[in-house]
């Protein structure tokens, strides 16, 4: 983890990733399994933060966390339908997050996977939870981030017109 930290600091996001990654696989902590795919996330190293989100998963069954950072690195792999079978799940798991939980997860994945990979893992997507008023309205400001005013006009609608301004 050492020798990982000093590749990070020098700029070698690979061998820091690969190193990080190799640490969570010999050993059972959460949070080194999470900072193996949080590194690899932040340096786009999206095929290892794939591998370190699944070891994350395996220690931590069901942890949010860990399930939307697999969804972040499959959509930075353009894995939409593995995304957004994997957040649809995270979607309808008992118990379910709660609508302000499903906004922010949908505005920071819009933050750090981008608006347009986000918005097309969103599209077709029709689980209930998507249908509350904060989860529309995140919806139509990443419309309008992924230039699809249409589509940013039918969120903002179907939030009851609440956030249009916002949104614009």
């Amino acid at each position: 983890m050492l020798a990982a930290e000093i590749n990070l600091q020098r700029g070698d996001c690979d061998q820091a990733s690969r190193q990080y990654l190799t640490a969570s696989e010999k050993f059972t902590d959460t949070k080194l399994a999470a900072r193996a795919a949080d590194v690899a996330l932040q340096c786009g190293q999206y095929s290892l933060a794939e591998q370190a989100a699944a070891r994350w998963q395996t220690l931590a069954p069901g942890a949010s966390d860990a399930v939307l950072a697999s969804v972040r690195a499959q959509l930075g792999l353009y894995h939409i339908t593995a995304a957004r079978a994997e957040f649809l799940g995270w979607l309808l798991r008992s118990p379910a997050p709660a609508d302000a939980d499903v906004a922010a997860a949908i505005e920071s994945l819009s933050q750090r996977a981008g608006a347009g990979p986000t918005l097309a893992m969103m599209r077709g997507s029709e689980a209930k939870q998507l249908a509350a008023g904060a989860v529309e309205r995140s919806l139509a400001a990443m419309a309008l981030d992924g230039w699809d005013f249409a589509l940013s006009l039918h969120y903002s609608a179907a939030a009851g017109g609440e956030g249009t301004d916002a949104a614009i």
